[in-house]
């Protein structure tokens, strides 16, 4: 007779990276229950007083307190997925087949993972409306079909969005340093705040490297101009921190973010950040806003597989959880919500650049 052990299960799992999304503010305000959010730009210049012909003239006069209202209708994502009764009589992932069935144990087990796969894939969306937002400055989303089911347009100048002057990676005619401070110059006269990082793709990073005035800033005179750090973080799961590179009057961090998503129609993964793209910020107000999702409850006999809400940090993201078991008795539903929408509030505080002409 033989026998064999079952040892522990391996799920290929992954989370959902937030290093775009994660640099939009939630403050509790920005937590609510409306059907759009609105908010108004109070904007101000760097305007210069002139001297007056002499003591007895009047004041130049001034004018302050005008503002821009924008509003904006908030997307819902409602993810779900159902798990039959049946499917619980037979082994698990894990479970020997010599193991008794444990049936309301396998349910939960199974609403359980459930709940985290749909958390983590309306994650993915909100790094998807990052990723739109700092590259295009709209919101274009898609489903399935490939057609656009939430759209918006924040109005963003397009001087922020710019070509370099020649393709990277061409050290004869490429110029890193100049389309950088190009575009620096833009950021700062548009939103009065210096820029001070740079998230670039991985190639644009590497075709960098290879003009010699950049390099020779970002390594070879590290001491005064530049340094090279390991990628401390590591992988394709968030931000490389990858050293300083200074251009005209501004110190950047350079980042580069390799994260990627399957695309709802379907197709090859796509990079959150174009490989090719350079996006450029300064500390200027991004708003992450989330709106309630209202439900009646339900009977509770789901309640025992998944709690309505599983704890998650309100200043991170609000999430909704639900649970439903259908008529028939035989049929367990799990249901996870949220309405997310990142808004770029200073709309004037990043760009892009593409490396590739």
């Amino acid at each position: 007779m033989s026998t064999a052990k079952m040892i522990r299960e391996y799920v290929q799992d992954t989370p959902a990276p937030l290093f775009l999304s994660g640099m939009f503010q939630s403050p509790r305000e920005n937590f609510h229950n409306s059907l759009t959010v609105e908010i108004d730009v109070e904007r101000e210049d760097e305007d210069v007083a002139v001297p007056l012909p002499n003591v007895s003239v009047g004041y130049r006069q001034n004018q302050s307190g005008s503002y821009t209202n924008k509003e904006a209708k908030i997307p819902v994502y409602k993810e779900a997925e159902s798990i039959e009764a049946g499917e619980l009589l037979q082994r698990q992932p894990g479970q020997s087949k010599n193991d008794d069935v444990v049936f309301q144990q396998n349910g939960t087990r199974r609403a359980l993972k459930a709940a985290r796969k749909l958390e983590k894939k309306i994650r993915r969306g909100l790094e998807l409306q990052a990723s739109q937002i700092l590259q295009t400055g709209q919101l274009a989303i898609t489903d399935s079909n490939g057609d656009v089911v939430y759209s918006a347009d924040f109005k963003q100048k397009t001087t922020h969005f710019v070509d370099a002057s020649a393709t990277w990676g061409t050290p004869a005619s490429s110029d890193p340093i100049l389309d950088l401070t190009n575009l620096a110059e833009v950021i700062r006269n548009d939103s009065l705040e210096d820029p001070k990082r740079l998230i670039m793709g991985a190639t644009a990073f590497e075709n960098a490297l290879k003009n010699t005035d950049f390099f020779n800033r970002f390594e070879g005179r590290r001491a005064d101009l530049g340094q090279i750090n390991r990628m401390t973080t590591g992988g394709t799961r968030g931000g490389n921190y990858r050293g300083v590179v200074e251009v005209g009057n501004y110190k950047l961090d350079i980042w580069t973010y390799g994260g990627r998503y399957k695309p709802a129609s379907g197709g090859s993964k796509v990079q959150f950040v174009d490989p090719n793209y350079v996006i450029m910020m300064s500390d200027g107000r991004l708003d992450a806003t989330f709106g309630g999702i209202p439900t009646f409850g339900t009977d509770g006999r789901a309640l025992t597989y998944l709690p309505r809400r599983m704890g998650r940090p309100r200043s991170t993201m609000d999430m909704f959880f639900n649970s439903w078991i259908d008529d028939s008795g035989e049929i367990l539903n799990i249901g996870v919500g949220a309405r997310p929408l990142l808004i770029p509030t200073a709309i004037d505080s990043f760009g892009r650049l593409n490396t590739i002409v």
